[in-house]
């Protein structure tokens, strides 16, 4: 039998069992995610948790007491729950394939409930009776443009503001602006009035002390602004990443 590597991503075997009693050869692992500030999960064969630590329960907005042991992920009280059968379907691939793969996970996540993405990698561990799936979640600070309004986006993409100069509502209106959309535009997509577009594109420009839109764009591309992402562009989704068929 071989050791669970999360460096190495060891290659394992599937076999058949439903348990959610954490084998002894996984509890060094759970000392180990116990201490850990990082989301970790561990999973058995038919996609039921056996175990998640703390900040894992708290991504999922749940209390540190929630007993997770035994529930798969549709029967967890968390809007994650409608994709349920994607997160099947990537253990399901992860024990196909017997190697670790990656899904790009964005969903409301922590206490405030706040859409962003994280980067899901699950690693495959055969105890000798079956493969269980090892879980780990990471906040993700950028990735391709593929997913957002245009394809003029620049190619990495942040999800906090350089700097705490704006309000939240006017980088809502900066994201548009630098696209070259129109002050009609901009309201139709954020559901404001033009004046009130307006209103707050005078805000955008007297705090950067800039009169015309070739400034502010060139002002966004040397502060970072023209990268970031405000929450509200996200939509809840969840994508396998690197899903061929070959090892």
């Amino acid at each position: 039998m071989k050791n669970f590597n999360l460096k190495d991503h060891i290659n394992v075997s599937r076999t058949q069992s439903s348990t959610v009693e954490v084998p002894s050869q996984l509890m060094s692992l759970v000392s180990m995610f116990k201490k850990n500030d990082k989301p970790w999960a561990i999973k058995n064969s038919a996609s039921q948790y056996m175990y998640a630590n703390d900040a894992y329960l708290s991504m999922l907005n749940l209390t540190h007491k929630f007993n997770i042991e035994g529930r798969s992920d549709g029967e967890i009280p968390h809007s994650t729950a409608e994709f349920a059968l994607y997160f099947q379907q990537h253990d399901r691939k992860v024990q196909e394939l017997k190697r670790s793969l990656s899904s790009l996970d964005i969903h409301p996540y922590g206490s405030q409930q706040i859409i962003q993405p994280y980067l899901c990698e699950k690693f495959p561990y055969d105890d000798g009776e079956d493969v269980k799936i090892i879980v780990h979640a990471n906040k993700y600070h950028f990735f391709s443009d593929m997913f957002f309004i245009n394809r003029k986006l620049p190619h990495s993409l942040v999800f906090s503001p350089p700097e705490n100069l704006f309000t939240r509502s006017e980088l809502d209106v900066l994201f548009l602006a630098v696209r070259r959309m129109k002050a009609k535009e901009i309201g139709r997509v954020l559901s404001r009035s033009h004046r009130t577009v307006e209103n707050k594109l005078r805000a955008i420009y007297r705090k950067t002390g800039i009169h015309f839109l070739g400034q502010l764009i060139e002002f966004c591309q040397t502060k970072g602004f023209d990268r970031y992402v405000p929450p509200r562009f996200l939509r809840p989704c969840s994508l396998l990443l690197d899903c061929d068929d070959t090892t």
